[in-house]
């Protein structure tokens, strides 16, 4: 690499990258600008090169805000120093990664903070103890869970993922399996790691629960079961690294006092090809893909999954964003917006049930992810493996069957009218009638009990008397917006 040596008068340089991971750095950083003689690539001083700011802090906060204030892509790392304390910094991560990458392996203890909202990778942290479970294949386990994240990434957000699209990074030793997994979608991630979160785990969860096979053979899903030191048994992918401001440790870093540094594993394909690179250059376009927060090159589609019960696709084209941003929700914590129709898919598909339900405001309509229940109007038997979803068209009074099989991808069965007490329910649930009375869904049902009885060929006369008034007068009834 082509090299100047150049007098930095002017950066603000709090302490010396040179000096960042000693335990004396608090007495060699000073709050004033000092200029040091630094060998740095010619591109640095370019005017389009990348900001040389580089802050080293005490506290976390302090790095994480200096970063985000600051911009031009600066982001904040944090450091083990030698005697396992950690330091953090606020740095360009090209300009952190020559720095780093000059250092002695074993120094280098370097972890990416994951800030609280920035928009992120899908990235995953697999371990399972090897002596604890010796008949477990953790490559193969690896290549099981990314097909099953895959082929979720297209169901969930209709975006293609591949081996090939995965950095597989590896540190396992004799005693333990460690793999680090980034997902390289094509111009796309998630809205932060709160969403990542809530997506890792509900794919856990259909795990657990037997709902993602996607046609893999049961003993490679069974092999994702792994015992811990208490005996416990538990999936190998651990679900606590989506918290706020993490640490994730840098491609080639170790941890103190390990010998285990993050490198390339055997089974990655992921090419990190760059028009015009050098191969000299690979390394550095690797650590800049395994950056989690590191996002700026793959925007153009912020994928969400807001919690566990709220899951949210959007995408942005020619910078206008076009969303339907569904209100989505589990059934087993809550009720859809329009609780009768959850009822009544309920029903419908017994004895399944209903996983989570979508509601999206732009078209109106209510989508309802069922399990136990596969049957697939389009073969006219179940699936064996893939489920079935419902769609409530709120605006037609219609709703319909598709499903996540491939084979019946695009298909929608005929469209069926809801009942009619349905109907009457959906039409004044937010209807001058209830605004008026304060009614409840079980006054509602009363009223269209009472009505539908006025019309039934076979009802028995009903007395005026008997009709429920609900302490509304004649005027109000009149004003109010019931249609009858």
């Amino acid at each position: 690499m082509e090299v100047a040596q150049v007098v930095l008068s002017k950066m603000s340089f709090v302490c010396p990258p040179s000096s960042f991971y000693k335990t004396t750095h608090d007495k060699q950083c000073s709050l004033k600008k000092v200029p040091i003689d630094v060998f740095l690539p010619k591109r640095f001083l370019s005017i389009t090169g990348p900001t040389l700011e580089w802050k080293v802090f005490s506290r976390q906060n302090e790095a994480v805000k200096y970063a985000k204030d600051f911009g031009q892509d600066l982001m904040a790392f944090a450091f083990q120093r030698s005697d396992g304390t950690r330091g953090f910094l606020a740095a360009h991560p090209v300009v952190f990664w020559w720095h780093d990458s000059r250092k002695e392996p074993s120094d280098r203890r370097t972890f990416e903070v994951i800030a609280e909202n920035e928009p992120c990778k899908l990235y995953l942290d697999l371990e399972f103890d090897r002596l604890l479970n010796p008949n477990h294949d953790g490559v193969r386990m690896t290549n099981t869970f990314i097909t099953i994240l895959c082929a979720v990434l297209k169901r969930e957000f209709e975006v293609d993922c591949a081996r090939k699209s995965v950095l597989d990074l590896d540190s396992t030793t004799d005693s333990k399996f460690s793999r680090h997994l980034i997902f390289l979608i094509e111009k796309s991630c998630f809205r932060n790691n709160y969403h990542v979160g809530s997506f890792v785990r509900m794919v856990c969860q259909e795990i657990r629960t037997g709902q993602c096979l996607f046609g893999l053979p049961p003993e490679n899903i069974k092999e994702l079961f792994v015992k811990d030191k208490k005996n416990n048994v538990a999936l190998f992918c651990d679900e606590g690294v989506y918290t706020k401001n993490r640490h994730f440790r840098l491609f080639q870093s170790t941890k103190w006092n390990k010998k285990a540094p993050l490198l390339i594993s055997a089974e990655n394909q992921y090419n990190p090809c760059r028009s015009g690179s050098k191969e000299s250059a690979k390394d550095e376009h690797l650590f800049l893909d395994s950056l989690v927060t590191f996002t700026s090159q793959c925007r153009d589609v912020i994928l969400e999954f807001a919690d566990a019960t709220c899951s949210t696709s959007a995408r942005k084209e020619g910078g206008k964003t076009l969303s339907n941003t569904p209100i989505q929700s589990d059934m087993h914590l809550g009720s859809s917006p329009i609780p009768v129709v959850d009822k009544f898919i309920q029903e419908l598909v017994l004895p399944g049930y209903v996983r989570r339900w979508a509601y999206f405001i732009e078209n109106n309509t209510l989508d309802y992810d069922i399990v136990g229940n596969r049957f697939c109007h389009n073969i006219g038997r179940a699936h064996k493996s893939n489920n079935v979803k419902y769609v409530v068209d709120l605006r037609k009074g219609v709703y319909y069957q598709k499903c996540y099989d491939s084979d019946c991808a695009g298909y929608r069965s005929p469209e069926t009218k809801l009942p009619p007490k349905i109907l009457f329910l959906i039409d004044n649930d937010d209807s001058g009638l209830r605004e008026v009375a304060e009614l409840s869904d079980k006054d509602l049902t009363e009223v269209w009990e009472s009505v539908n009885a006025l019309f039934e060929e076979e009802a028995q006369p009903m007395s005026v008397e008997d009709f429920p008034d609900f302490g509304l007068s004649d005027e109000d009834l009149l004003n109010s917006s019931m249609d009858i």
